[in-house]
């Protein structure tokens, strides 16, 4: 439920509390009511917990010396990473529940400006390749940059949504 539609319902039962002339109290608990379930909804930025991780790597199409071995969740086969990773949690300002642009759920990630400036160069180049999305160690996300990321960057293409939401902001 959108925040709009938890507007339009409290102004509702506003009205209606007031036609039927209620007591001081009963205003009162409504916007107890309200508050909680609003704070509920959880649809704000929150931090990165202290005990998430969340890596950005870059692909490499081959096995290197020092690279990161993960596994691709469909096809279980294997992914090389560039090491070290340029984006870590401390680079993560907040993570947010978001819609991407066909409405469905996605998770946004806010960079620090520190994060942003590393984000941007690696990704600026890399543009045709891929990057690897980890969260406490698991592929989650690998897209092929297309075009250089700044300061946000929006996970989409999971089911798992809530999980992750929860993994990366649970402390």
């Amino acid at each position: 439920m959108r925040l709009s539609s938890v507007l339009s319902v409290a102004v509702t039962e506003w009205n209606n509390l007031r036609t039927r002339n209620m007591r001081l109290s009963d205003y009162a608990c409504l916007t107890v009511l309200l508050l909680v379930g609003c704070d509920a909804f959880g649809n704000g930025p929150r931090p990165l917990s202290k005990t998430a991780a969340l890596d950005v790597y870059i692909v490499s199409p081959t096995k290197t010396p020092t690279a990161k071995v993960v596994v691709q969740p469909g096809t279980k086969g294997p992914v090389y990473l560039v090491t070290p990773p340029f984006i870590s949690a401390v680079d993560v300002e907040s993570v947010q529940r978001s819609k991407d642009s066909n409405q469905s759920p996605s998770l946004s990630v806010r960079l620090t400006p520190a994060g942003a400036t590393k984000m941007a160069n690696a990704t600026a180049n890399a543009v045709g390749t891929q990057v690897a999305f980890l969260v406490n160690g698991s592929l989650v996300f690998m897209p092929t940059v297309r075009d250089p990321i700044a300061g946000q960057f929006v996970i989409t293409g999971t089911n798992d949504f809530e999980r992750l939401f929860e993994q990366l902001t649970k402390n």
